[in-house]
C-alpha cells in the first residue's frame, strides 16, 4: 500500500505578501492611452511658505528698534534738550567774592571754534568732539539780569573762589532756587593761588560739598585752573544731564539773538512800528502764528509773520581759509564786535489767519442783558408771605413729656391729630412713661412711649 503525498497547508497566522507591480514608468503609449487626450497640468516645485515666521522675526526686530529708539531719544533729551536743533543755553554767573567772570569765559572760548558772536557778553561755540554747539552768556551784575538769564539757561556755570559764598551769592542762589533752578555745575576759581596742597586739596573737597549741599547730590564741581580743567568742564557742559523747568516746558520761548526795530514812520522813531527778533524756538510746545506773544516789560503783541529760516550755526560748514578763524585770533569778548555766521535763508513764511488770531483785548467788555434778572413786584412778594405765614400756621405739633429739650424733642416722631401741645403734655404728663434709654457716644437717644 503506497502512502500519499504531503501537502503543506498553512494556517490563519501565515504571512501572505503582496504581490510584485510593475512599477509606475509607463510607456509614452500607455501615459497617451490612459490621459485620453488630456493635458497633464503644470507642476510648480517651490520652497516651503515661511511668510507667517519671518512676519514674526520682522516684528520682533521692529519692537526692538523702537525700543532702542526711543531710549536713544531720552538720552539725547537729556543732553541736547528736548528738540535737539538749537544751541544749548550755558549761563555764567559769579556768586564769590574775587572772581573774575571774563577770566572764565575767555578761558571756554579758547578752547572751542566761535562761530557766532552776537554781542559784547554772548557767543555761540561749536564742540566737535561731541558734535554739539552752546551758546556762552555771561550774566550781568544786577540780581534781575542774572534772573533773567537763569530763565533760558539750559546749564548754569556758578563761579566761586577759595573764601566761598559771599553775601551776595547767597542772595542771589536763593532767588535762583525760588524760580526755578537748571543744571547747576560748579566752576572753582583761582585755587592756584592756594601753595599748600594738602590745603589746596581740603578747599577743593570743601566748596565740592558747598555745591552739593546747595543744589543737589549730583551737581559737578570743577576746577579751572589749567587747559586740562578746561577740556573737563566743558565735557561736563556736553554730556550732563539736563535738569527740566515744568514752567518753561510747558509753553515755547524764543531767546533773541539778533532785534532789529523798523517804525512805521521814519521821520518820528519813536512811533509804532515792527519789532524782528531772530532765534532759536524752544519749549516743550509749538508756537502758533494766530497767538499772542509777551515780550517782557513791554506786554503782549500779535505776531505779522514767521520766517522759517535756515540754522545760522550748523554743525558741519564749508567756509573758505578767509572766514576760518581760529580760537587763538579772538580778542577780549567786550571788545569783539557782532560777526556774521555762514549765510542764513528763509525756507518758509507762515501768515496768521484774522478769522483765528487771537485779539489784544485783555478784558470782557461787560453786556448790560447779560445778567438780566426779573425784579419780583410788592404783590408778589405779599403772596409769598402770606403763603410762608400758612405753612408755618399749619406746622403740626409733637405731645413732648415736660422737661424735653428741643433737641430730644426732634426724636419724637410728629402726632398724625393736630391739636394743642401744650395742653396735651399737661394733660397727659402723668401717662407718660420712659421705655428705654440707648447711649450712643455723646448722643443719648431716649425712646418715649404716651398713652
Amino acid at each position: 500500500m503506497s502512502n500519499p503525498q504531503h501537502v503543506h497547508r498553512p494556517t490563519g497566522s501565515k504571512q501572505i505578501n503582496k504581490n510584485h507591480k510593475g512599477g509606475k514608468h509607463f510607456t509614452k503609449g500607455a501615459i497617451k492611452k490612459k490621459n485620453q487626450g488630456k493635458v497633464a497640468p503644470e507642476v510648480h516645485v517651490g520652497v516651503k511658505d515661511t511668510s507667517a515666521s519671518a512676519s514674526k522675526v520682522n516684528r520682533r526686530n521692529h519692537a526692538k528698534q523702537v525700543r532702542s529708539n526711543r531710549k536713544d531719544a531720552v538720552v539725547m533729551a537729556k543732553r541736547v534738550g528736548h528738540d535737539g536743533l538749537s544751541p544749548k543755553v550755558v549761563g555764567i554767573i559769579g556768586i564769590g567774592e574775587g572772581i573774575s567772570l571774563d577770566d572764565a569765559t575767555q578761558a571756554i572760548l579758547d578752547a572751542c571754534e566761535i562761530r557766532t558772536r552776537h554781542s559784547a557778553t554772548s557767543a555761540t561755540v561749536v564742540l566737535p568732539a561731541w558734535k554739539q554747539r552752546v551758546t556762552l552768556i555771561r550774566a550781568p551784575e544786577d540780581l534781575n539780569g542774572i534772573l533773567d538769564l537763569c530763565k533760558v539757561a539750559d546749564v548754569l556755570l556758578c563761579v566761586v573762589s577759595g573764601q566761598g559764598l559771599s553775601a551776595r551769592g547767597e542772595r542771589v542762589v536763593s532767588s535762583i532756587k525760588a524760580q526755578g533752578l537748571p543744571t547747576v555745575i560748579g566752576v572753582m576759581q583761582g585755587l592756584k593761588n592756594i601753595t599748600n596742597a594738602k590745603l589746596q586739596k581740603q578747599a577743593r573737597k570743601d566748596l565740592a560739598q558747598e555745591f552739593e549741599t546747595r543744589f543737589a547730590d549730583d551737581t559737578r564741581a570743577v576746577a579751572l585752573d589749567g587747559p586740562q580743567d578746561v577740556t573737563q568742564l566743558i565735557r561736563f557742559m556736553a554730556n550732563t544731564r539736563l535738569r527740566a523747568v515744568p514752567w518753561r516746558d510747558a509753553r515755547p520761548y524764543v531767546l533773541a539773538d539778533r532785534v532789529s526795530f523798523a517804525p512805521t514812520d521814519a521821520a518820528n522813531p519813536q512811533s509804532a512800528g515792527t519789532l524782528a527778533v531772530s532765534g532759536y524756538l524752544r519749549g516743550g510746545r509749538p508756537l502758533s502764528v494766530n497767538g499772542l506773544v509777551h515780550i517782557p516789560d513791554f506786554g503782549d503783541f500779535q505776531l505779522k509773520q514767521v520766517d522759517e529760516m535756515s540754522d545760522p550755526n550748523p554743525l558741519n560748514v564749508r567756509r573758505d581759509s578767509s572766514r576760518s578763524r581760529k580760537a587763538s585770533d579772538a580778542s577780549q569778548m567786550d571788545l569783539v564786535p557782532e560777526t556774521e555766521g555762514p549765510a542764513v535763508t528763509v525756507d518758509r513764511i507762515v501768515l496768521p489767519n484774522p478769522a483765528v488770531q487771537e485779539t489784544l483785548d485783555s478784558e470782557n467788555v461787560p453786556d448790560p442783558m447779560a445778567g438780566e434778572q426779573t425784579w419780583p413786584t410788592e404783590d408778589e412778594l405779599a403772596d409769598a408771605d402770606e403763603r410762608m405765614a400758612k405753612i408755618q400756621g399749619q406746622k403740626r405739633k409733637k405731645k413732648v413729656p415736660k422737661g424735653f429739650s428741643a433737641y430730644q424733642a426732634a426724636w419724637i416722631p410728629e402726632d398724625e391729630e393736630d391739636g394743642d401741645g401744650e395742653d396735651d403734655d399737661e394733660d397727659d404728663e402723668d401717662a407718660s412713661e420712659v421705655c428705654s434709654v440707648y447711649v450712643f457716644g455723646w448722643c443719648v437717644h431716649v425712646c418715649v412711649r404716651v398713652r
